[in-house]
Parts: structure tokens; sequence; C-alpha cells
């Protein structure tokens, strides 16, 4: 691995892991000679549309110029007439095309101006973070996986070892499972906290909790560490402010169209009326959920410990393969991690 590849790793607090699409950060990787020679070719292509679309917004701003003097000469002295109405309406839509044209034309040019200079920047690290492991269920919060797993370039498959990689600068997806991405992804990342070292030492001392004829149920706790509650903190606030921005403007949006139709006209004939209604109390039902989820969590946070629970196997099934320690939240129930491991849900939680 070259030296810029070593110093260009992902720095993190102590205690504190990336994931993406529910693969975590194992590394980087130097970027090999063709690689180099793809990523050059993408910022040369990047760089001639960049350009061609500047250079575009002279002639349309004339094509603007000629059509907006004729909009604003006076007609008093003509009658208005069929084809000087079709003249009008065909001036101010030639203008509002140009103009939606220069804005356009500027704003994709600065977006690939802005890209080739990201991947000058990852030309110049010459390195990829390197995401890897395995896929055993879906994450449902997390957009960039979803993405991945329609497109069929991740699977589902426990059995199977995946890979991600990411350009070390841009953070842009460059290959999945060895196949190079033809359009620009921008992923998403999670900081998940590390299971701690005490936790090993806790599940040491488990009290048997119940038993039943073949298996044995032992439990515990322990204390969430700094890091832990600092993600569960923050995971908190973003279920927060997520629902607060999503579902209370759209339940007053509705109930406030609902409340235009039922004045201005007969409700019974009237269907959309009830949708409003419905998407309104939909909302509203959804935003009290969450809320009240937020409020357990809380909870959990101001508790600061996990249960932890292990199933034993006795007599002949004491050979058979155990299932794997579990921690979960106390109030809430929601599974905290497995086999040491972080729970699906925190690991797409971004």
């Amino acid at each position: 691995m070259s030296e810029s590849a070593q110093t260009d790793a992902v720095t993190l607090a102590t205690g504190m892991t990336l994931w993406c699409a529910g693969l975590p950060y194992t590394g980087n990787r130097a970027l090999t000679p063709a690689e180099q020679a793809e990523l050059a070719c993408e910022i040369d292509r990047l760089r001639i549309s960049g350009r061609w679309l500047f250079s575009s917004i002279l002639p349309t701003a004339i094509i603007l110029a000629c059509f907006t003097p004729s909009i604003f000469h006076d007609a008093s002295d003509r009658h208005i007439t069929f084809e000087l109405i079709l003249s009008r309406f065909t001036q101010l839509s030639g203008v509002t095309l140009c103009a939606l044209a220069i804005a356009v034309e500027a704003w994709l040019g600065c977006r690939f101006l802005r890209q080739q200079h990201q991947f000058e920047q990852d030309f110049e690290a010459g390195s990829v973070d390197v995401y890897q492991g395995m896929l055993t269920e879906r994450t449902r919060l997390e957009a960039t996986q979803q993405t991945l797993l329609t497109s069929h370039l991740l699977s589902i498959d426990p059995n199977c070892v995946q890979t991600i990689e990411i350009l070390s600068r841009s953070n842009y997806l460059w290959r999945v499972n060895s196949v190079r991405l033809r359009r620009i992804i921008h992923p998403s990342l999670t900081e998940v906290a590390e299971t701690p070292p005490f936790a090993s030492i806790a599940a040491q001392w488990l009290q048997e909790v119940g038993r039943h004829e073949t298996e044995v149920l032992y439990g515990g706790q322990r204390e969430l560490s700094d890091n832990e509650k600092r993600e569960l903190r923050r995971f908190i606030r973003r279920l927060v402010v997520r629902v607060a921005s999503s579902s209370l403007p759209v339940a007053a949006l509705s109930l406030a169209l609902a409340t235009e139709v039922y004045h201005s006209q007969a409700i019974e004939s009237d269907p959309v009326f009830w949708v409003f209604v419905a998407g309104g109390v939909m909302n509203v039902v959804l935003y009290v959920y969450q809320i009240r989820q937020a409020r357990r969590l809380s909870d959990d946070l101001r508790i600061g410990y996990v249960g932890i629970r292990r199933v034993g196997k006795t007599g002949a099934s004491a050979d058979a393969k155990a299932e794997p320690d579990i921690e979960f939240l106390p109030v809430t129930g929601m599974l905290w991690t497995r086999s040491g491991e972080p729970a699906v849900w925190r690991r797409g939680s971004a």
C-alpha cells in the first residue's frame, strides 16, 4: 500500500466504526494504475462536459436577448387578434425556456466542475476506503443499501463476503463487489459505537433466570459505554427532527386543505375531502408513534444499561449449536448487539 493510501485512512473517534450499506469499514487500499487511468478519464469527461455547458450559456443568452425586446414592444395601436395572442404566447414561452436553459446549464456546469475537482483530489490521494462484510438482512433505514440491492450489486447472503469501495476524498462509490459503477452515487455513512471490551466480561457473569426441558436461559446486564450513549442520543435527536420535519408539515397541509374543501363545497359528493382527512390523521398518528418511540429510547438512555440474554443447551442437546448472545435495550426491547456485532437498525440510522 502506498504512503498516501496509508495517510488517507478514515479518522474516527476511539471506539467508533464507520458503516456503509450495512458493511463495516475495514481499511483502505491504493488504486491500481488501471484504476488511476480510469479515474483520469472520468476527470477529463467532467472537465469537457462542464466547459461545454458553460460555453453554451452565451448562445442561449443571445437567443434570450432576441426574444425579450419584442415582448415589451408597444402594441397599443394594434388590435387584439388571435394571431397577436399566439405571437405573445410564443415569445413568452421562448423567453421562459431560454431562461430555464441558462439556469440548468449553469447548475450542471458548476456540478460537473465541482465533481471534477473532487475526483482530482481522489487522484492525488490514490486510495479508496474499503467496507467489507456479510449482509444477513436488509437495513430499512439505509437508502444506499436499498439502491445497491435494487441494482443487484449487493445481495442478502450470510455466506458471501461483499465489498464496497469508496473514493477517499469525494466519498463517491467506486466499486461494489469489483463492479465499477457507471453513475455517481454519494453513499450515506453511519458512525456506530463499537461494543466495549467490558461487554465480554459482563457476559461471563450471567445468572440462570429460567429453565426448560432442553434449554437454560441466562440473563444479566451491563452499562452502556460513553460512545454507545452518544450514538443513542444522536439517534433520538434524528428521530425527533425527522418526524417533526416530515409528518407534521404534511399533516398540517392535509388538514388545511380538508378544511378549505369543507367550507367550499358539499363534502358528501367530494371524496377529495376524505382523502385529505385520512392523510392528515395518518401523519398525526405517525408523529405520535415516533415521539412515543423517542421518549422510550430516552428512558433507555436515562437507565444507561442493556440487558444480556443467552440460551444454553442441556442434556442430550448440549452439543447442539448454541444461539448467539444478544443485548437489548430494557424499555423498548430493541436489539442492541448480536454476538458482539451492532444490531442491523444501528448500521443504517444516519
